[in-house]
């Protein structure tokens, strides 16, 4: 199953009261040769072009992401192992393998870990990091 998800009314106020500043390290890293590591676990782009970006995601059991938003792009997770637990401000919903959410730009997310081995693929379109 993959469920789509729209902002809500929560998720809207909540972007209007963020200040956000783009430092300039953003522009000059190139995430293709490198793998960020997270309390959680870590990512690594595993493809980009002009239109799409893919990132896995291995998360560690009982850790999750950050709650946040893209305020500018659609993201799509897939769970490639595992179960997760995806939460937005006001929704959860239980994935395991196959199963996906696709949450339009400006969605409040985080994704946790309920088992070991648990990857989770991210399309993010466009992709800006």
């Amino acid at each position: 199953m993959i469920k789509h998800i729209f902002v809500s009314e929560i998720d809207r106020t909540n972007l209007s009261q963020l200040k956000t500043v783009q430092g300039p390290a953003r522009d000059t890293v190139d995430y293709a040769k490198v793998v960020v590591h997270k309390p959680w676990g870590y990512e690594y782009l595993m493809f980009e072009n002009d239109f799409v970006a893919i990132w896995i995601l291995p998360l560690k059991k009982g850790e999750a992401t950050s709650m946040h938003c893209h305020p500018r792009k659609k993201s799509s997770l897939i769970v490639l192992s595992g179960k997760v637990l995806a939460s937005t401000l006001n929704e959860w919903f239980e994935l395991t393998e196959l199963g996906g959410l696709i949450y339009e730009a400006g969605v409040f997310h985080t994704t946790k870990a309920l088992t070991d081995d648990v990857f989770v693929m991210e399309i993010e379109t466009p992709p800006l990091k």
